[in-house]
């Protein structure tokens, strides 16, 4: 499989589907793999972390860091190997921090979308690299569309909505496809190759998706059983004509952090959840559900990528013997 081009390679019926029947891979948290030590500690978080975290931050920005990455591979890793689908949390670095600490990546950012960056507990790397690598790969494999969902923003003024807006539309151009009711692959392509959904881009017209054609419900548990369960009650009551994500993610508790505050998520809870979701999950859901975006932490582990892509071919041949 030629994970960098499958929906290129994807058969005629499956492109003159709507993309709310393809079953697309996505990343969870998706560039948060470059959450930085050296940062100062994210506005996503209570007060009381922010504080303690100020206080001891030799040894609790560590801590923060290894339960705050979900990915491994970057974002053009994740791009050439299949990944379509992005979730990002983003935050307004403080611009005092840029100019007076930091690291020195930090520092040398003079741009004002400099303080645009990933965030899941620290902050990541910067917004306008992301989408440039995004429009490079689209670029090279114009047989692709990609789905970036900005669904947190945290500090933000409307002047910062306002260098978001300017600095997507100065990169990514004419590859934003307009908000559409006609959602069939082939056609979204002929028009673009990235839907962007965000609630606050106005400045962006039709070229920005409300967030409310997407129906992304969280489990919100650290138990998979309790994920399984409320994952299929989410797909029994999907809206037919909304994308639906299937968050197959679990989540820490305080008290898990707190007991293994030198173990990490990626070890506790996020590379078990994904070797469930390949080895039962999607294969035991996918024989009576048609799983649309299915959203994994860690998806560099072996088969996650392949198993969802995969159901495309399988919910063409179920299609065929309903005819």
């Amino acid at each position: 499989m030629d994970l960098a081009n499958w929906m290129r390679d994807l058969s005629p019926s499956m492109k003159a589907k709507s993309v709310l029947e393809l079953s697309i891979p996505g990343s969870h948290n998706s560039f948060t793999h470059n959450l930085s030590t050296s940062s100062v500690v994210g506005p996503d978080q209570p007060q009381w972390i922010q504080k303690w975290a100020g206080r001891t931050s030799l040894f609790s920005k560590p801590i923060l860091r290894r339960w705050g990455v979900c990915q491994k591979w970057n974002c053009r890793e994740q791009l050439e190997h299949g990944i379509r689908f992005f979730d990002l949390r983003l935050g307004k670095y403080p611009k005092k921090s840029l100019i007076c600490g930091g690291s020195s990546a930090q520092v040398s950012q003079k741009q004002p979308e400099a303080q645009i960056r990933i965030l899941h507990g620290l902050f990541g790397d910067g917004i306008g690299p992301i989408l440039c690598e995004i429009r490079d790969f689209l670029d090279t494999h114009p047989g692709e569309l990609v789905l970036i969902d900005i669904h947190h923003t945290y500090d933000f003024t409307p002047i910062d909505f306002q260098i978001l807006a300017e600095v997507t539309d100065d990169i990514l151009e004419n590859k934003l496809i307009p908000q559409s009711t006609d959602l069939t692959f082939q056609d979204l392509l002929a028009q673009g190759q990235v839907i962007l959904s965000c609630d606050h881009l106005i400045q962006l017209g039709s070229k920005v998706w409300s967030r409310s054609w997407i129906q992304n419900p969280w489990p919100n548990t650290e138990d998979l059983k309790t994920m399984d369960s409320l994952l299929i009650v989410y797909l029994e009551n999907r809206y037919s004509r909304h994308l639906h994500v299937s968050q197959g993610i679990l989540t820490a508790s305080m008290k898990t952090v707190r007991s293994n505050f030198f173990s990490s998520m990626e070890e506790k809870i996020g590379r078990p959840c994904t070797r469930h979701l390949i080895q039962e999950w999607i294969p035991q859901t996918s024989r009576s559900q048609n799983l649309n975006v299915v959203l994994a932490d860690f998806v560099d582990e072996s088969g996650f990528v392949e198993s969802v892509i995969s159901l495309n071919d399988s919910n063409t041949r179920r299609r065929q013997k309903l005819l």
